[in-house]
């Protein structure tokens, strides 16, 4: 079977010809361009995250998560995903993002049928309070959403 894939491939290796095009690029590039798109479009985010692998995993690594602004994250809250908008708000909260936390106590604040997120929220609206951060966040939120 000369010429075939079972001559050109390594033990164990997948044949180029089957291997995904997607991976001829780093995945640093893949991971900086799945930030320009979570910085346009938390739903463009998603839908690049849903589209295959590479993508996926790009689109969900911690530096996407850092760079995401919370007035993107908010988008799911327009759009009816309060879910997922809650993960992302709570996944940029553990990653140092201050506002994100405060948004997603106010939101979770706000649900009042569903006791163990109202704790939640509770707790941690209070973490920011000792953090001292509620000025900076109150005052981000005025600068970003007082068109709206």
């Amino acid at each position: 079977m000369a010429g075939s894939s079972e001559t050109n491939r390594k033990e164990g290796n997948v044949p180029v010809e089957h291997e995904c095009p997607l991976n001829l690029l780093f995945h640093d590039i893949w991971v900086r361009i799945a930030t320009k798109v979570a910085s346009n479009s938390i739903h463009d985010l998603f839908n690049m995250q849903a589209s295959c692998k590479v993508f996926l995993d790009a689109a969900s690594s911690e530096a996407v998560y850092q760079h995401a602004t919370v007035r993107r994250l908010t988008e799911y809250f327009w759009i009816a995903r309060r879910g997922i908008g809650i993960e992302l708000l709570s996944k940029a909260s553990t990653e140092g993002i201050v506002e994100a936390g405060y948004l997603s106590a106010v939101l979770l604040l706000c649900d009042h049928e569903n006791q163990e997120e109202v704790h939640r929220g509770v707790e941690m609206l209070e973490s920011i309070l000792t953090s001292g951060e509620v000025k900076r966040c109150r005052e981000f939120f005025a600068d970003n959403f007082w068109e709206r």
